[in-house]
């Protein structure tokens, strides 16, 4: 039996994918091309989307422990990786905490 619509849709996810286009195949098997390419792509796309939301939260809590540092009045120096550099934020707080607390 020939579906014509069938065959024009299949086509055409096969251009926009660019799937070699393959008469002899059944149906089914080019629908499964068809649904892996896309699943490559959605996987590539979530990934690269990932990334960059995960860029973009460093790069804001990077911008939070410099204000920090800033307010502070410390300067990390450059061998201090982001982990360090917190650290050295917190003993510098928790000991003006303390010499506050001992003021009151």
């Amino acid at each position: 039996i020939f579906f014509p619509d069938w065959t024009e849709r299949i086509c055409n996810a096969e251009k926009k994918w660019g799937i070699q286009h393959d008469d002899s195949q059944p149906y089914f098997q080019r629908i499964k091309a068809i649904e892996k390419k896309n699943l490559e792509y959605r996987e590539a796309f979530h990934c690269s989307n990932t990334s960059s939301r995960v860029l973009e939260g460093e790069k804001r809590y990077l911008e939070k422990v410099e204000d920090a540092e800033k307010k502070w009045g410390l300067s990390a120096p450059e061998r201090f990786n982001l982990a360090k550099r917190i650290e050295m934020v917190e003993d510098v707080i928790s000991s003006y905490n303390m010499r506050l607390h001992n003021c009151l």
